[in-house]
């Protein structure tokens, strides 16, 4: 993005590159200007990862201590950092670090949305739209179960037993 000047579309060895979204590399090319004299562009480019695992992490923290206390939120963190996948991927320059905090915000907004509705709805709206823009519409909350009901909402199951087990839920509305 830096060098051939298309924010849009990110690009990797030349070729347009649609996997992932353009939030990630938007921030990441602005570390990467701003740390211009101080690092190498690879390195300064990971702090992007940094700051939306932190985001991340802060929104964990504030979800759980709603939903389950101050003690527990403040585990939740400790769990979370704990998890060895989290571990392996913060250090990697990659857009799911992007699209996880703006999961976690999005259901920070779910877990505040009894006392706060205003507040929750600005919290789910910019934190699936940070998950959009770091990985396309797969990311956004709910996509998932609304293409399950979509899907089964046209299965027709019949009367044996082995379509009830199949179709779980789906056969018995």
């Amino acid at each position: 993005m830096l060098s051939s000047g298309d924010w849009l579309a990110p690009h990797l060895a030349g070729e347009p590159f649609f996997e992932d979204g353009p939030l990630y590399f938007w921030v990441a090319g602005g570390f990467v200007l701003a740390l211009a004299g101080i690092l190498p562009p690879h390195d300064a480019a990971r702090f992007a990862s940094a700051l939306f695992i932190l985001a991340a992490l802060w929104f964990v923290r504030l979800a759980a201590r709603e939903l389950y206390g101050k003690r527990e939120g403040d585990l939740s963190v400790l769990a979370l950092m704990g998890c060895v996948g989290l571990l392996w991927h913060a250090h990697e320059a990659t857009a799911e670090t992007a699209m996880l905090a703006g999961l976690a915000a999005a259901y920070y907004g779910v877990a505040i949305s009894h006392r706060k509705p205003i507040k929750s709805g600005i919290c789910f709206g910019l934190g699936t739209a940070v998950a959009f823009l770091a990985k396309r519409i797969r990311s956004a909350p709910g996509s998932r179960s609304r293409r399950r009901c979509w899907c089964c909402r046209f299965a027709r199951p019949s009367g044996s037993a082995t379509s009830r087990s199949r179709w779980g839920w789906a056969a018995r509305s």
